[in-house]
C-alpha cells in the first residue's frame, strides 16, 4: 500500500516534477509543491471517489429519522453520516432510478418512507486501504489539479493528466468490478423498455395499452448482459 507522500511523488512524476521528502514539509526544495499537494488532496480525493462504485470504500448503514419533518414534498427526513460521499442504494433500491422513493438534499435523505437503509461510498482519508490501481488513477487527478500551480505551461499539463486520469481508471474500475456481485434491475412491467424487447405476434396474451408484451415476460438488465 502507498503512503500519502510516495502518492504524491507519484503525481508529481507524472509531469516531470521533483520529488518532495514529505506532504508536511513547508520549507525546503519541494514547499512549494507539497503545499499545493495539501491545497488539492482532499478535493481530489473526495472528488474520486464520488466518480465510481469502489468496493473498498463502500459502506451501509440504517439511518435514524429527524426529529424535525419537511416543509413540503416529502413526509421524512434522514441525516447522511457524517463520511458519505455519494448513495448507491436506498432500501435496497439503486439510487437515481424511476423506482427509487427519495432525493439527497442539504445533508439529508427525504423520503416518503418510514425506514431508510442505504448502501453509499463512504470517506477513505487513509491510504493505507487504497487499492494501488486507484492510487494510480487518484494520483492523475491530483497532479491534473497541481499541474496550473507549478508549471508555467501547466494548464497543458493537467489536460493531459486528467486524460491519463480517465484512462487509468477503466481499468481499475474494470478490476473494482470484478468483485462485485453484477447489478439486476428487473424492468418496470408496460414500460417502453419491455416494449422494444418484445414484438407484437399471433395469439400473444399482451399488456393492455401496450400491445405485444406477453404477461409472463420479465426483463432484467445487467452491465454487461441484457436479454429475457
Amino acid at each position: 500500500m502507498s503512503s500519502q507522500t510516495q502518492i504524491c511523488n507519484m503525481a508529481l512524476a507524472h509531469f516531470g516534477q521533483s520529488r518532495i521528502t514529505d506532504i508536511a514539509q513547508t520549507t525546503g526544495d519541494g514547499a512549494v509543491a507539497a503545499e499545493a499537494l495539501r491545497d488539492f488532496w482532499d478535493n481530489a480525493r473526495l472528488s474520486t471517489l464520488r466518480g465510481a462504485t469502489w468496493n473498498f470504500a463502500m459502506a451501509i448503514a440504517e439511518l435514524t429519522a429527524s426529529a424535525t419533518d419537511p416543509i413540503f414534498g416529502w413526509s421524512k427526513q434522514f441525516p447522511l453520516p457524517s463520511d458519505y460521499v455519494r448513495l448507491v442504494r436506498f432500501n435496497g433500491r439503486l439510487s437515481g432510478t424511476s423506482i427509487s422513493d427519495h432525493e439527497v438534499q442539504g445533508g439529508m435523505i427525504l423520503t416518503n418512507c418510514a425506514v431508510a437503509k442505504i448502501a453509499y461510498v463512504k470517506d477513505v482519508p487513509l491510504t493505507g486501504t487504497w487499492p494501488e490501481d486507484f492510487c494510480l488513477s487518484f494520483s492523475y487527478k491530483l497532479a491534473g489539479m497541481v499541474a496550473p500551480r507549478l508549471m508555467a505551461d501547466g494548464g497543458a499539463a493537467a489536460v493531459a493528466m486528467m486524460q491519463n486520469y480517465f484512462a487509468a481508471s477503466l481499468p481499475a474500475l474494470q478490476s473494482d468490478k470484478a468483485e462485485s456481485k453484477p447489478e439486476v434491475v428487473s424492468a418496470l412491467r408496460g414500460s417502453a423498455y419491455q416494449a422494444a424487447r418484445c414484438l407484437p405476434g399471433p395469439g400473444v396474451d399482451c399488456y393492455p395499452l401496450l400491445p405485444g408484451i406477453p404477461i409472463e415476460y420479465d426483463v432484467q438488465f445487467n452491465p454487461w448482459n441484457v436479454g429475457p
